[in-house]
């Protein structure tokens, strides 16, 4: 996603973003995280990354190993600009890197 493109490109500001995540079955999930610039990021509640730098965007650059449970469950980030441009992007897989299918 290009938060520059959404929200303009303010240097010093920050932004969250939230998703419900349906999952069929409980156990042990990456969450796949590329941020410019910084991020902190909840799983259901609990921190699983913290990143205050100032980087460019790079696709999965953070990977946290989650417990999910089956049923719905709840990814929170808050996504820091420093100045230039200013990207999320956010993927689910199972544990072994194997993409997860969501329903629409």
């Amino acid at each position: 996603m290009d938060l520059t493109d959404v929200l303009g490109g303010d240097a010093n500001v920050a932004a969250y973003a939230y998703a419900g995540i349906q999952l069929s079955e409980a156990g042990e999930y990456l969450v796949k995280i590329g941020s410019n610039d910084g991020v902190k990021a909840w799983f259901n509640g609990q921190e699983i990354d913290r990143q205050d730098v100032a980087r460019g965007y790079r696709a999965d650059e953070d990977e946290c190993r989650v417990n999910a449970k089956a049923g719905k469950n709840t990814l929170l980030l808050k996504v820091t600009q420093a100045g230039g441009r200013w990207n999320l992007g956010v993927r689910i897989t199972r544990s072994d890197g194997t993409p997860v299918l969501f329903e629409p």
